[in-house]
C-alpha cells in the first residue's frame, strides 16, 4: 500500500519525490557524521583535560609532603623531633584553617539568580519560524498547483493554517507540559519517518 503510494505520488510529482528523499537521507546522514565528530573531538578534549587536572593534583600533594618534611627536618635540627612534629602539624593546621574560610567564604557569597526566559522573544521566534513555515508550504503549494491543481493547493493550504493556528494555540496557551509533549511527540514521529524501511 505504501509502496504504490509513494510510486503514484512519485509519478504526480515527476521524480521529484525521490529526489528529495534521496537529498533528505544525504542530509540526515552528513549532520550525524557531523556531531559524532563534534562529540568525539570534545570527549577526547575532556579526557585530556582531566587527566591533566589529576596529575597537576598528584604533583601538588607530592610537593606539600616535600615541603612538609622539609619543615620538620629544619625545626628538628634547630628545636629538637618534638618541636618539628609540632611545627609541621601547626603548619598543616594554618593551611585547612584556611582553605576552610576560603570555602566558607564562597559558600555564602552571593550566587547569581537565573534570569528566568524571555517569553516574549520566544513566542516571537515561533511565529517568525511559524510564518517561515507557513511561507515554505505556501511555496511548495504553488509548485504542486502548477502539476496537481488548484484542488491539492487548497487543502494544503487549509491543513496548514489548520497546523499554523494548533501550533500557535499551543504555544500561546498551552502549559510548559503540553508544549514539551508536542516537541517530544514530533520527534519521535520524525525519528520514525526517517527510518529507512
Amino acid at each position: 500500500m505504501l509502496g504504490a503510494l509513494k510510486f503514484a505520488i512519485d509519478k504526480a510529482l515527476k521524480g521529484q519525490a525521490s529526489r528529495l528523499v534521496g537529498l533528505a537521507d544525504d542530509y540526515k546522514k552528513r549532520v550525524i557524521y557531523e556531531v559524532k565528530t563534534e562529540v568525539k573531538e570534545q570527549v577526547v578534549a575532556a579526557g585530556v583535560m582531566a587527566a591533566l587536572v589529576v596529575l597537576g593534583l598528584v604533583f601538588l600533594m607530592l610537593a606539600v609532603i616535600v615541603g612538609f618534611a622539609a619543615l620538620y627536618y629544619w625545626v628538628t635540627l634547630l628545636y629538637g623531633p618534638l618541636i618539628g612534629f609540632a611545627a609541621t602539624g601547626g603548619a598543616a593546621l594554618v593551611l585547612s584553617l584556611l582553605m576552610f574560610t576560603v570555602v566558607a567564604i564562597r559558600a555564602g557569597s552571593a550566587k547569581p539568580e537565573r534570569t528566568p526566559p524571555n517569553l516574549a522573544q520566544i513566542r516571537a521566534d515561533a511565529r517568525d519560524a511559524l510564518q517561515k513555515s507557513q511561507n515554505a508550504v505556501t511555496s511548495l503549494a504553488y509548485d504542486i498547483k502548477t502539476d496537481l491543481g488548484s484542488t491539492l493547493e487548497t487543502q494544503a493550504r487549509t491543513l496548514g493554517r489548520r497546523t499554523l493556528n494548533a501550533a500557535t494555540g499551543t504555544v500561546r496557551n498551552g502549559s510548559t507540559e503540553a508544549l514539551l509533549m508536542t516537541v517530544a511527540a514530533t520527534a519521535v514521529i520524525g525519528v520514525l519517518l526517517g527510518r529507512k524501511r
